[in-house]
């Protein structure tokens, strides 16, 4: 029907998207997200540095702008801030997928050179399977990590799948 490609075209053009990806280190407004906005509708945008982070950028659409400012939703926009950590600190980005339990928990947290971190996995009932990865590397389910650069810890598992043989 050609009236309705007509109206949902003109809808689409009166809306527009604006994605914010804010990094560790920067607080502010607004938080990450997607969120969608009337066509030139004028959006304020204010971002400083948390704790002993450093280097503040703030980008719109690949562009460094000031930590602070406007947008104007002329179309979709892309909107980055991030922060160096203290060069005397490091990340540690752990994953844990369904079925594991275990310390630390999933998320990314930064920890003083030299930090010894001890990590603890094990299966929940019903998994099997347990696949602990250092770095990209299979570990042991328990142990510690030296924080002297930026680690990743993930802990997976399987589902144990139960097959009901109908002859029984």
């Amino acid at each position: 029907n050609m009236a309705e490609d007509e109206i949902s075209a003109q809808v689409s053009n009166s809306e527009y998207y604006l994605t914010v990806e804010r990094g560790l280190g920067v607080e502010g407004t607004p938080p990450s997200g997607k969120t969608s906005h009337q066509k030139n509708e004028t959006l304020l945008y204010s971002y400083s540095l948390q704790g002993d982070y450093t280097n503040l950028v703030v980008r719109l659409d690949g562009t460094t702008v000031a930590a602070s400012g406007s947008i104007t939703m002329n179309r979709d926009h892309l909107l980055e801030a991030s922060a160096q950590p203290p060069a005397d600190r490091y990340l540690l980005t752990v994953t844990t997928g369904e079925g594991v339990t275990g310390t630390p928990g999933p998320g990314a947290t930064l920890h003083p050179a030299g930090t010894q971190v001890p990590y603890d996995y094990s299966l929940l009932p019903g998994y099997s399977q347990l696949d602990v990865r250092f770095d990209g590397n299979s570990v042991s389910p328990g142990g510690t990590i030296s924080m002297d650069k930026n680690h990743t810890l993930d802990a997976t598992a399987q589902k144990i799948r139960f097959i009901i043989d109908p002859q029984q």
